[in-house]
Formats: structure tokens, sequence, C-alpha cells
């Protein structure tokens, strides 16, 4: 709070679980797939686009009063819990 008032704003983005090559293992496991995608409320896994269009936003203007979040990028996976 003490660097806000001098226009600084310090903000936390909590990837949920990203499509990156290291879970490409489901790709050939369907089954373990659905089960693990069925845990995510939007059924989906996050892509890095999708992790780095929160960093963008909240780097912008759009997002000039934002600041102290730590915001989930996750399929609200995190309000389901």
């Amino acid at each position: 709070m003490e660097y806000a008032e001098k226009g600084i704003r310090v903000n936390a983005i909590c990837p949920g679980m990203t499509a990156t090559p290291i879970l490409s293992w489901l790709d050939n496991a369907p089954e373990q797939a659905a089960a693990f995608r069925s845990t995510i409320p939007s059924g989906k896994l996050q892509t890095a686009e999708d992790q780095a269009n929160a960093a963008v936003f909240l780097c912008s203007n759009l997002a000039g009063q934002i600041t102290g979040v730590t915001l989930p990028v996750d399929g609200g996976y995190t309000a389901g819990r």
C-alpha cells in the first residue's frame, strides 16, 4: 500500500493448470483428461495466452485503479473450492 500513492501498482497472477508440454500426456489419456478437466468449472485448461492476457490487462490503463490484487486465472477452479 505504501507504493500506491507513488503510482506503483503491485498485483499477482495465480495461474491454474495451463496447457503446456508438461501436460501433453493428457492427449493420450482421455479418461484421465476428462476427470482432470471436470475439476475446472470452465471445463478446460488455461492457455499461456490466457495468462498473458491477464498480465496485459493488469499492466494496462484499464486496470489503473487495481492494486494489491491476487488474480486467479484458473477457469473458476479457485472459486469452486
